[in-house]
């Protein structure tokens, strides 16, 4: 039976991909500090209670782990957003030991012990932030922009072992997450449901993919901030910075 294991797995993106691939047969190990709040749902899926932030710990939660993971996918991820010159240190810290530390880490304690082999797929759940920016979350921008840029320089050197490496970028996408920092969630209905992003994921496994910026709108989007930034620029602030401003003056 083949193995994947999945950070955040307690709800979101990680709780879409946990059932997913339980129903493709394979054994599936979540990690999260929720643990408590997901229900084992299939018999081939176990649950292992971890905060992210216990960077100490990495080398017994790996070691605990199956000795040949096929697939480990980073998907824990956390927000904040508002004014950056009022925010709290200690929450923009929070979100790069979660967002950008830990998967680093990981990764590189799961190459230490030998967990990861000829096969095997190590995904980064980065964000359309990378091509759009993101006004109102500058830190969270900033977490996914550097963990893009250290899953392709350590796609280029893991290529070599047989171990493939890919990124996903993925746009507004309807989880518990997305609505607790969404303005008004009033597009919640146009967000792209988890599962079908489960589904773009493992394709772009299977199709040894390095990167993925899943769906024809976010394709849009990705585009336009990439060839014609200072539009993407505007469609942000407008569409989400200004609303940030207006719910905090509420």
């Amino acid at each position: 039976m083949k193995t994947c294991v999945i950070t955040g797995a307690a709800s979101g993106i990680g709780e879409a991909l946990a059932r997913y691939y339980c129903q493709k047969g394979y054994q599936v190990i979540g990690i999260d500090r929720q643990s408590k709040t997901l229900k084992a749902f299939d018999s081939s899926f176990s649950l292992v209670e971890f905060d992210l932030k216990n960077t100490e710990g990495f080398t017994h939660l790996i070691k605990d782990l199956p000795e040949t993971i096929d697939i480990f996918i980073h998907s824990a991820g956390i927000n904040h957003v508002g004014r950056f010159e009022t925010s709290e240190v200690s929450s923009q810290a929070t979100v790069l030991d979660i967002n950008f530390k830990a998967p680093v880490l990981l990764t590189q304690e799961l190459l230490k012990q030998g967990k990861l082999a000829h096969g095997s797929s190590v995904v980064f759940i980065a964000s359309l932030s990378h091509q759009l920016s993101y006004p109102g979350a500058s830190v969270y921008a900033a977490s996914k922009d550097g963990l893009t840029a250290f899953a392709r320089s350590l796609g280029i050197l893991l290529k070599a072992k047989g171990i493939h490496v890919l990124t996903v970028f993925p746009g507004p996408t309807r989880t518990p997450h997305a609505s607790m920092h969404s303005p008004d969630n009033s597009r919640e209905h146009k967000r792209m449901l988890p599962e079908h992003l489960a589904k773009l994921i493992n394709k772009a496994i299977d199709r040894k993919q390095l990167t993925l910026v899943p769906g024809a709108v976010n394709k849009l989007f990705a585009f336009a901030g990439t060839y014609f930034p200072r539009l993407g620029e505007r469609i942000m602030v407008k569409s989400l910075y200004q609303k940030i401003l207006e719910k905090e003056a509420s």
